[in-house]
């Protein structure tokens, strides 16, 4: 993998200037960070809601993206960040398809480019709108009771209602009924009639 790095504890910034042998001999002495070098080319990946996208898609309706190149991967005590322990687990449970909201955009970039640095199949990603309140506000299980015991128990919300409410949220149902049972929402929801616009 030629796009990890080494950053010693005694650099100013990433230590890419440093020869290999010295940042090697230094590993061995200091503390260290591992970061990821910048790829080739740019990451491209084709969203399953979105289409096709990469972090140079400005002109997109699309979620501002950060840049991949010198993203801590190991910190210096050792432990991997979120985005190394993400792709490296998803891969080892072969997982085939990734749908998360859009604020996880921005990510993407840097878990392709890390499946290609690995040599590995990147799985499906799809991005889905933000379930918000009225403000506009992301919602959270820290503002409210989300624990479904307390919905059914407190606010009277059978569980069959709730997913029925949650499944229809973000997409457009090409049928025109509200009310589904279980399996006709395992039959009638599809990830292709979820909508890009962004909440």
């Amino acid at each position: 993998m030629s796009q990890i790095g080494i950053s010693a504890g005694g650099c100013q910034s990433d230590c890419q200037s440093i020869p290999t042998e010295n940042s090697k001999s230094r590993a061995e002495k200091e503390e260290f960070a591992v970061r990821f070098g910048k790829p080739p080319t740019n990451p491209i990946w084709n969203d399953l809601v979105y289409g096709k996208v990469s972090p140079d898609a400005s002109k997109k309706n699309l979620p501002q993206r950060g840049s991949i190149a010198d993203v801590i991967l190991l910190k210096r005590d050792g432990t991997p960040t979120y985005h190394l322990a993400n792709v490296i687990d998803d891969h080892s449970m072969e997982i085939t398809h990734v749908i998360r909201g859009t604020e996880w955009m921005p990510s993407t970039a840097l878990h392709v480019a890390l499946y290609e640095a690995f040599g590995w199949t990147p799985p499906e990603f799809a991005h889905v709108g933000l379930l918000t309140d009225e403000q506009q506000n992301k919602l959270s299980k820290r503002n409210f009771d989300t624990d479904i015991g307390t919905l059914r128990d407190k606010h009277g919300i059978l569980s069959e209602s709730l997913v029925n409410f949650l499944a229809l949220l973000g997409w457009r149902n090409p049928q025109r009924n509200d009310a589904m049972n279980l399996e006709e929402l395992t039959k009638t929801v599809s990830v292709l009639h979820v909508t890009s616009r962004l909440y």
